[in-house]
C-alpha cells in the first residue's frame, strides 16, 4: 500500500495509510483516540457538540470527496473496556441516537443528503473496525465528479480486469451517453463507464467481489439535496 499524498484515500480494509498507522500506534500503546477526544486531550479535535452520552468532533483525517466528516463517540469514561461495542451501551444512550442524528444536521447546517456509518458487535476485526469504542461517522459529499485519478490503484486494478463487462453495463444503462463517449474513443468510454459504475454502488461491489475493502455510496458524482 502506498500513500498517494492525498489527506485520506480508501484502500484495502477501508482505511488509508495514515489511519492504519495511527490505529496501530493506539493498539500498541493501549490508548483510545475517542477517549482522548472526550477527555480534552486532543486539541486538534475539540468537542463541537455533545449530549449526556455522545460527543461530536471533526475527523482529523476526513474522507476524500467530503466537505464535512464528523465522528460521534459514546462517552465511555471513566472506564473503557478494550473490546466494547454498541451492544454494551445503556438503553438511554441508544435512545439518544435518533434525536442526535437530526441534531447533528441542524447544528452543523447539513442540508444535503449524507451518509451515516456505524459498526455494531464485538470482534471488530471481522467488520473492518479498527477502534473498538462505540462511535459513528457522518459524511457529506462535496458533490464533485469522481475522476479516474481519484480511484485508489488497488480498486482500479480490479476494475480493469472486468473492463469489457463494465463497458457493456455502461452501454446498457446509459445508451445515449455511451454513444457520445464512443465518438471520442475508447479512453473516453472507459472514463465515463467508471463514473457510471461509481454511482451504482451495488454494481461496483459485484465487480470487486469484496476484495478491496468497503465501497461507500458517498463516492458519487451525484450529490442530491435531501
Amino acid at each position: 500500500m502506498t500513500d498517494t499524498g492525498r489527506p485520506y484515500v480508501r484502500e484495502e480494509g477501508g482505511r488509508g495509510v495514515r489511519d492504519i498507522e495511527a490505529m496501530e500506534r493506539s493498539r500498541k500503546t493501549g490508548t483510545c483516540p475517542f477517549c482522548e477526544i472526550i477527555a480534552g486531550q486532543r486539541p486538534a479535535q475539540p468537542i463541537l457538540h455533545e449530549t449526556d452520552w455522545w460527543a461530536v468532533s471533526t475527523n482529523i483525517n476526513p474522507e476524500s470527496f467530503s466537505e464535512l466528516h464528523l465522528v460521534v463517540a459514546a462517552k465511555m469514561l471513566p472506564r473503557h473496556e478494550p473490546d466494547c461495542s454498541f451492544d454494551d451501551l445503556s438503553e438511554v444512550a441508544l435512545h439518544e441516537l435518533g434525536p442526535l442524528l437530526r441534531d447533528v444536521a441542524r447544528v452543523f447546517g447539513i442540508t444535503k443528503g449524507r451518509s451515516i456509518f456505524m459498526r455494531v458487535g464485538r470482534n471488530g476485526d471481522h467488520n473492518a473496525q479498527t477502534v473498538l469504542h462505540p462511535h459513528w461517522h457522518t459524511v457529506v459529499s462535496d458533490g464533485k465528479p469522481v475522476e479516474e485519478a481519484d480511484i485508489p490503484r488497488s480498486i482500479l486494478t480490479l476494475l480493469e480486469q472486468n473492463r469489457a463487462r463494465i463497458v457493456e453495463e455502461f452501454a446498457e444503462g446509459e445508451p445515449e451517453l455511451f454513444k457520445k463517449a464512443e465518438e471520442k474513443g475508447s479512453a473516453k468510454v472507459w472514463s465515463e463507464a467508471l463514473k457510471f459504475l461509481w454511482t451504482n454502488v451495488a454494481l461496483m461491489r459485484s465487480f470487486l467481489d469484496g476484495k478491496a475493502g468497503e465501497i461507500r455510496p458517498k463516492f458519487s458524482n451525484k450529490a442530491a439535496d435531501s
